[in-house]
């Protein structure tokens, strides 16, 4: 190994065993190994690695793993140059224009642990710089921590999954290394633009919300896509949107994630548009931790919006915006009202999601241990429910929420309770 012409990217694919999937870091090789002998003397050495999960205040027994595994790459230069050349690849890749980390494979399983924990390696490497640009925002060391703490859940996930720690989600940390994603309490939150067609407007006078259906879009008579969960219905319908001079004409979203199939019609002298494909907003996530409490929700949106209002005030934020599979509101039937679920449901203005499918559901839920019906883990009350709606004959889907940030105060379902006595209110 140790014979290896480093400098040759088809000599280190033949030495590490790596298949065609790997010729998607061919991109860069030459210049990544050349800024090596500059910068890469201390590069997953011991102390260096040490210092970045002690920063991170990592669990004992992971900061174990990853100093027993991290001696492969003393032992194999060529796997070390691979990861430096990654490395480069992850912070330097919107400069360089090379393949983004989503396309890139997984070492093969005869480099041992340590080709489970090779990509978490990777972005180690790179937390005192995140920590340095941070800085230079005014962004404090506990936030960063707190956000830089997805690389230690992601690892005890992949454990619960695979029996060993690794590291597989190098494509979903890079939210965080490039500053678009932060940590807040109990939520993350992303900075990104609303991606959708679905419009939303404002009653200027009561400050009712409705959302409107995309022009030309097919529902089925449930309200959902047609084609969601997989699902098509020969009645599907399609969806009108039709602004006016004086008339806004079109399909309403109940807050509840239905489409409707009754088109309203709603003076413009009276409504106004609020959010458009386009338009900012922070997209939230809920990672996996603490109860999702609704006080611990509230502190983290008003948490973001003093944040990003300090540190980002470029990012003029319309809505808050999440996809997930907590919004699928078939859950309330199964969950009283008090449920966490249930009240994180009901912040929000919910809608139906284009490709909604329960794959995230299944994965989140059974950690991936979900193969069917019959023999799926009832461990958890939110597992045996999820099983008995299936077994019924339901499907479970992702959906689409919104909130904005002047409706944080009005209450805990304001979207349900202004929309009474409207054609798009919820049943009671």
């Amino acid at each position: 190994m140790n014979a290896v012409d480093l400098a040759d990217f088809d000599a280190v694919k033949r030495a590490l065993g790596l298949n065609d999937e790997a010729e998607v870091w061919r991109a860069g090789w030459a210049a990544s190994q050349g800024s090596y002998a500059r910068e890469g003397e201390r590069f997953l050495d011991a102390a260096t690695l040490e210092d970045a999960c002690r920063f991170l205040r990592m669990a004992p027994d992971l900061k174990a793993a990853l100093a027993e595994h991290r001696t492969v790459f003393d032992k194999v230069p060529a796997l070390k140059r691979l990861a430096w050349h990654c490395r480069a690849l992850f912070f330097r890749r919107a400069d360089m224009g090379y393949p983004p980390p989503a396309s890139w494979p997984p070492l093969p399983p005869t480099l041992g642990d340590a080709a489970h924990l090779f990509y978490a390696y990777v972005v180690l490497a790179g937390v005192r710089a995140l920590q340095a640009e941070h800085h230079l925002k005014g962004v404090p060391d506990e936030i960063t921590v707190e956000t830089l703490r997805d690389i230690e859940r992601w690892m005890e996930d992949y454990r619960a999954r695979h029996g060993v720690y690794g590291f597989d989600k190098v494509r979903w940390l890079e939210l965080h290394f490039t500053c678009r994603l932060f940590q807040l309490g109990r939520l993350q939150f992303e900075m990104r633009t609303w991606a959708f067609d679905f419009t939303f407007l404002r009653d200027r006078f009561t400050q009712r919300v409705v959302a409107m259906c995309p022009d030309g879009a097919r529902f089925r008579r449930d309200g959902q896509w047609d084609g969601a969960d997989g699902v098509r219905d020969p009645q599907a319908s399609s969806a009108q949107y039709r602004p006016g001079h004086k008339i806004i004409r079109g399909n309403p979203v109940r807050p509840d994630g239905v489409a409707l199939t009754e088109v309203v019609s709603l003076p413009t002298v009276e409504w106004e548009p609020m959010l458009k494909r386009g338009d900012r907003t922070l997209g939230v996530h809920i990672p996996e931790g603490e109860r999702l409490t609704p006080e611990a929700c509230t502190d983290a949106f008003e948490h973001a919006e003093g944040f990003f209002a300090m540190y980002f005030p470029d990012h003029d934020y319309k809505a808050f915006e999440t996809d997930s599979w907590l919004l699928d509101c078939q859950h309330a039937a199964y969950l009283p009202e008090s449920s966490n679920i249930v009240r994180f449901q009901q912040r929000f203005y919910v809608l139906p999601g284009p490709d909604a499918d329960d794959e995230q559901l299944l994965d989140r839920v059974f950690f991936g241990k979900f193969k069917d019906v019959d023999t799926a883990p009832r461990d958890t009350a939110l597992q045996r429910h999820i099983v008995a709606h299936m077994r019924q004959g339901g499907r479970w889907r992702t959906a689409l929420g919104v909130i904005f940030p002047e409706d944080l105060g009005r209450g805990p379902h304001y979207y349900r309770d202004c929309a009474a006595g409207t054609p798009w209110q919820c049943p009671a």
